[in-house]
């Protein structure tokens, strides 16, 4: 089972991301996923994985639709806007990661 493989640590490691968007929010968050690490004193980390907030990307309305790629959001909103969000490396070679809103279609 996932549950027995988790405690045994026998999870591959890899990490990820995801988009959420909460009903009449005009937030759509981006959510990062990596492997948890060891206590400092030693002690086994009883999580597998933390989850944290990379960005919390702002819409003028409330979002009501949303698609996703690797490096693309969609998102529509109650007053037919359409944007498009893409994720850029920041410059000097940075792990930061940059979510531009890059298009607004309008109705």
């Amino acid at each position: 089972s996932v549950q027995r493989a988790a405690i045994q640590r026998e999870i591959i490691e890899c990490s990820g991301s995801f988009v959420t968007a909460s009903k009449n929010s005009s937030i759509v968050n981006v959510w990062d996923m990596h492997v948890a690490e060891e206590n400092t004193d030693g002690s086994r980390n009883k999580n597998v994985a933390e989850i944290d907030l990379g960005r919390a990307l702002e819409h003028e309305a409330s979002i009501q639709s949303m698609a996703t790629m690797s490096d693309k959001i969609i998102t529509g909103d109650v007053m037919g806007d359409v944007y498009l969000w893409e994720y850029r490396r920041s410059s000097f070679g940075a792990i930061h990661k940059n979510w531009m809103k890059q298009r607004k279609f309008t109705p």
